[in-house]
């Protein structure tokens, strides 16, 4: 029994076995081709239908995700932002308080960003730094490590000057990070 003779397998599984030196499959004729076609058509439908439930379902999800995760992401910002708070009212009673506070169940922690350099005016920086540093226009190099390094110094308004001559680097100036704080639950244990 051959598979282009039948259209459905055979009733009894053992029927139908494959050859190991058998030649491969081959249409012979027109009603062959004919058969070929109407499985391939029944593949590329069935491929359809999976692929277009698949969708479905992956918006059903999508829709599902968002929906479930409204009250969970209310709850994190109304907890974070109570947490942060209680933690400004502990600094202006100790200004020292460390970096990271413990409680029970996890810390509530105030990190510094990193400072950045904020490019004013493109133009007389780097007509500027042509001359006088090649190396903060090189992009491997960040700006804010070459104009913070070695021979510069920052005013307090955020003037960036170089020691040896004095003078401020045009179109550029130091923006200093802000604290940033979080509130960051221990990990629950694994069994």
């Amino acid at each position: 029994m051959t598979l282009i003779d039948e259209d459905r397998p055979p009733e009894d599984p053992d029927d139908f076995t494959i050859d190991p030196v058998a030649e491969p499959f081959r249409i012979e004729n027109d009603a062959s081709a004919a058969w070929a076609m109407r499985k391939l058509r029944r593949a590329e439908a069935e491929k359809a239908r999976i692929k277009h439930a698949a969708g479905a379902e992956r918006l059903r999800l999508t829709h599902w995700e968002g929906d479930s995760l409204v009250a969970p992401n209310r709850d994190i910002e109304f907890f974070t932002a109570a947490l942060v708070d209680y933690r400004h009212r502990l600094e202006a009673a100790d200004p020292d308080l460390p970096k990271t506070y413990k409680v029970v169940g996890g810390s509530i922690t105030r990190r510094k960003a990193p400072d950045k350099v904020e490019v004013t005016d493109e133009q007389a920086f780097v007509t500027w730094a042509l001359t006088n540093a090649p190396e903060a226009l090189s992009a491997p190099t960040p700006l804010v490590s070459t104009l913070k390094g070695d021979g510069y110094d920052t005013t307090t308004d955020g003037e960036i000057v170089r020691i040896e001559f004095g003078d401020a680097v045009p179109g550029v100036r130091l923006v200093p990070g802000v604290d940033q704080y979080a509130a960051k639950p221990d990990k629950e244990p694994t069994p």
